[in-house]
């Protein structure tokens, strides 16, 4: 599980070939294993003023019917701690035609 071993090796071979080249390399927390020479740090989880910081930078003057859209559902607010997850939805608010539809529950129902 995790990446393979082959591409972590060239992940480092690649790196130390070119030590002026910042390497950014993303992964699941699921079946992670730590790259060595390679330092790991984990997005946190947003809070709910972060949530809302992220609206406002996203969407500007409509984050707010967005907020109330998902304030009106926990358990995608508790998703939405994930910043990719939020970014997302806010991507989609913005695409939408001003009436976002949300999934009732994380199922979609």
């Amino acid at each position: 599980m995790g990446i393979a071993v082959g591409a972590r090796t060239k992940l480092r071979d690649w790196s130390k070939a070119h030590p002026h080249c910042a390497i950014v390399f993303t992964s699941r927390t699921a079946g992670f294993v730590p790259i060595p020479d390679f330092v790991e740090a984990r997005i946190q989880p947003l809070d709910g003023t972060r949530q809302k910081s992220l609206l406002q930078n996203w969407l500007g003057a409509g984050w707010d019917d967005a907020w109330r859209a998902l304030e009106d559902r926990p358990s995608l607010v508790s998703l939405c701690t994930n910043p990719m997850l939020l970014s997302l939805v806010a991507y989609s608010h913005r695409m939408g035609d001003g009436d976002t539809t949300l999934p009732r529950t994380r199922c979609g129902g």
